[in-house]
């Protein structure tokens, strides 16, 4: 078994997420005590979204190439960043350490093509959704990423920051991400299915996570909106992390998402 190095502490709360969904995972292929061995960096998120939100991109990758060197000083055997934005500064972390680094959208793209979708819509911070460092991977692998309103745009990203950064999960921003799920659902068309990554605030303990809603006719709604904790009978549930869910049989019609907390 290889020893993981995790950058973390973009939100603290998303990290946790990540130590206990590779502990599980591990456990569940292993079999009886088994568990990841890993080293966690976890950042103070404040000086870091402060670089973030004031442009001082060569200041977030001092402070995350540092945290890197460490994982590997601690015996770290491949490096990742638990956060969507972070990747910003893959390239100039990546290129400056002597272990393999993970890149989140290459492993979101794994999972998209395996189940063959091509036609996503991608939420995050202002900088994952609007900048290439995720979305310019998603493209290159023929994956299309439908667009996202500038007000919609703004508005996830203030729940990040304001909220889910914060480890808050507040019902009104629930509704209003719910609302965003619903409509791209719609754009789909019946029957489609529309894939989202990482809007953090529409579920508890939100993570990276799928989650699964079957609906005899609507495949997005129950009365005009998602909503997959109280979907009713005939609706099914699973929360499982995305990069390491396993692989299961379609449902038509259905709608999935794929969401987490990680800034």
């Amino acid at each position: 078994m290889r020893k993981i190095g995790i950058i973390g502490g973009t939100s603290w709360s998303s990290t946790a997420l990540y130590y206990e969904h590779i502990n599980r995972t591990v456990a569940k292929r292993l079999g009886g005590l088994h568990s990841a061995e890993l080293v966690i960096e976890s950042l103070d998120l404040a000086p870091v979204a402060a670089m973030e939100l004031s442009g001082d991109w060569d200041g977030v990758a001092r402070v995350t190439l540092d945290a890197a060197k460490r994982l590997v000083a601690a015996g770290a055997q491949g490096v990742i960043i638990t956060s969507n934005t972070g990747h910003k500064v893959y390239e100039a972390v990546a290129a400056n350490i002597p272990v393999p680094m993970l890149h989140i959208a290459e492993a979101t793209a794994d999972r998209l093509a395996d189940d063959g979708r091509t036609r996503v819509a991608l939420l995050g911070t202002r900088f994952t959704m609007t900048e290439p460092h995720v979305r310019s991977r998603l493209e290159a692998r023929g994956i299309t990423l439908a667009p996202v309103a500038p007000a919609w745009i703004a508005e996830v990203d203030r729940i990040i920051f304001d909220e889910l950064a914060a480890g808050r999960v507040v019902r009104d921003s629930q509704r209003k991400l719910k609302s965003l799920i619903h409509r791209a659902c719609q754009a789909e068309g019946p029957g489609d299915r529309a894939w989202l990554h990482r809007a953090g605030a529409c579920g508890r303990r939100a993570h990276q996570y799928r989650s699964r809603v079957r609906h005899d006719r609507d495949p997005c709604s129950r009365s005009g909106r998602l909503d997959a904790g109280r979907a009713g009978r005939g609706a099914r549930r699973r929360l499982v992390p995305v990069r390491h869910c396993e692989r299961s049989e379609a449902i038509q019609p259905d709608c999935r998402v794929a969401c987490g907390s990680s800034q």
